[in-house]
């Protein structure tokens, strides 16, 4: 995914800026808001502050790694900063493919993960609170199975990076050529 390292677009440090204008100005409207009192304005401060903390960590690579290696995620920060460009740019012909294809991997386990959770509401209708198959707790197993295993969970992760197309940040114009269709006369 070349996109991301051009020598002349740093991904990166553009999306990070838009990010950062996004939390000013979400903080200013909450601010300036004449519909909520003080504790709630505080209380939707504080939820930004986080979400900028979140933000951060994706954004520094250092920071990435070490939250990577705590929660077991298994997507590499490259992986992950390319994956957040192919949701924002989805529109470029170059991208739609590889879109499309996030996109069913999130399907696949959101799929897997129905299923799962199927399996426990039939247990439970089956067995009730009796031991499952293989001396597990049963129903209770198959409902923490459920929620815990989430194969592609950095994908969904990605919609939390999302921002919107307002503050995304403009590609130079010979990125933008390269991920399109053109035609030249020579």
């Amino acid at each position: 995914m070349p996109f991301t390292q051009d020598p002349n677009f740093n991904f990166v440090t553009q999306y990070g800026e838009a990010v950062t204008k996004m939390f000013a100005k979400e903080k200013t409207q909450i601010q300036a808001s004449e519909y909520i009192g003080e504790t709630e304005k505080n209380l939707r401060v504080g939820i930004l502050t986080n979400s900028e903390a979140y933000f951060a960590n994706v954004l520094d690579q250092d920071k990435f790694i070490t939250d990577a290696q705590q929660s077991g995620a298994k997507l590499s920060y490259k992986a992950t900063l390319n994956a957040l460009f192919i949701h924002l740019y989805n529109d470029e012909p170059l991208l739609s493919t590889p879109y499309k294809i996030l996109n069913k991997i999130v399907e696949i386990d959101e799929q897997f993960t129905t299923w799962r959770y199927r399996h426990a509401q039939m247990v439970m209708r089956m067995l009730g609170k009796k031991m499952g198959t293989g001396g597990s707790s049963g129903h209770d197993y198959l409902k923490a199975t459920a929620a815990k295993h989430h194969v592609f969970q950095e994908f969904h992760n990605i919609s939390t990076l999302l921002v919107p197309s307002s503050y995304v940040p403009k590609l130079p114009e010979h990125i933008a050529k390269q991920m399109s269709f053109y035609f030249t006369a020579k």
